[in-house]
This record gives C-alpha cells, sequence and structure tokens, in this order.
C-alpha cells in the first residue's frame, strides 16, 4: 500500500533459504558462542588463583569448556533449525512500514501469536529446568519482535536487488533489512538513498 503517509505492506520472508537472515542468525550464535564461552572461562578463572596458571596447568580443561560451549550453541543451532522448518515452515510472516520518520518491522497478527506461544514455552522450560540462559532468550526474543530505525539514525543503505531487500546500517552495522515487493522496491531504495542523503 502506498499513501502520502508512506508504504505499508506485508510479506512472508523466508528464513532457512535467506542467506540474508541465515548471516544474521550465525552472527547471532556466533556471539552466543564467544560469551557462552567466555562466562565459562570466567567462571573457572574465579575458581583458580591465576588463569595463566590455570590455562598452563589445565589447557585440555579449557579446551573442553570451549568444545562444550561450541557443543551447546550447534544443538541450539540443530533445534532453531527444525522448529523453523516446522512451526514457521521456513516463513516468517511480517509487516513492513516505510514513512518519513523512518522504517519498521514486525510480525503480522498470526506470527505473533506464534511467536508468543514459542516464547512463553521457552520461558517456562527455562523456569522448569532451572536455566537462567533460555529464561533470558526468551524474554530477549519477546522484546525484539518489532525493530525500527529512524532515518536520522541511517548512514548506509544497501540494496540487495536480487531478494528484493533493503539493509539499513547505523554507524556499525545493519538495524533493520526491509523486505519489499516487486512494485515497491525501487520507490522505496530511491526514497531510502534520498533521506540518506539528507541528513
Amino acid at each position: 500500500m502506498n499513501n502520502s503517509g508512506g508504504w505499508q505492506w506485508d510479506r512472508n520472508v523466508s528464513i532457512l533459504t535467506n542467506p540474508l537472515v541465515l548471516a544474521s542468525l550465525l552472527k547471532g550464535f556466533g556471539a552466543a558462542f564467544g560469551i557462552t564461552w567466555l562466562i565459562l572461562e570466567i567462571i573457572s578463572w574465579t575458581m583458580k588463583t591465576s588463569m595463566t596458571l590455570y590455562v598452563l596447568r589445565h589447557p585440555l580443561k579449557v579446551m573442553e569448556e570451549g568444545v562444550f560451549a561450541f557443543v551447546f550453541i550447534g544443538l541450539i543451532v540443530v533445534i532453531t533449525a527444525i522448529v523453523t522448518a516446522i512451526v514457521f515452515r521456513n516463513g516468517y510472516d511480517a509487516h513492513f512500514e516505510v514513512n518519513e520518520q523512518g522504517a519498521w518491522m514486525m510480525p503480522q497478527p498470526g506470527q505473533r501469536k506464534t511467536n508468543d506461544r514459542i516464547h512463553q514455552l521457552l520461558f517456562g522450560l527455562g523456569m522448569l529446568m532451572r536455566k537462567p540462559g533460555a529464561v533470558g532468550m526468551a524474554m530477549i526474543a519477546d522484546a525484539t519482535q518489532e525493530r525500527s530505525i529512524a532515518w536520522s539514525e541511517v548512514q548506509k543503505v544497501v540494496p540487495y536487488p536480487s531478494r528484493l531487500a533493503i539493509g539499513l546500517h547505523d554507524s556499525w552495522h545493519c538495524v533493520l533489512i526491509i523486505y519489499c515487493l516487486p512494485e515497491n522496491y525501487e520507490p522505496i531504495l530511491n526514497y531510502a538513498y534520498g533521506r540518506v542523503r539528507q541528513s
């Protein structure tokens, strides 16, 4: 829909077959792996008087902790792929808006209900199993269902014509990728370029 207030449209975005989404997921899982390994190292360090001595005396133990973190994140990746294939059918029903204030992406109402059920299940399982990580993941996932960026924050516009997508970057990373329709991709891309040149 295109009106004087901007554009609004719905689109089903593929997940497992979309390299842009997969790249974001891999970055997230990579960060999670690094943080998990770092936490395990800190725990080990607090139990020893010197981390350097600990590493020198127990190099295999340090490697085991890294392997544990890798396996843990690997399991999360596999579970995510299975849930995506079964529950989401490799697609995410998103609603997009672009206007003079900025760009937004949010789940469509049916998608939001599915997301809420999954977040509640993850939260409940985390509480039952006494796993604060699962509880935290559920809370973060719920809080980040909607994403947006104001034009004043956009530093770079990156087009992905083969995906009819436009990446909106701030000074250090891609904040939002908007997935357009064939009929509104070019107008929105030109509009985004114009807004960035103005700021």
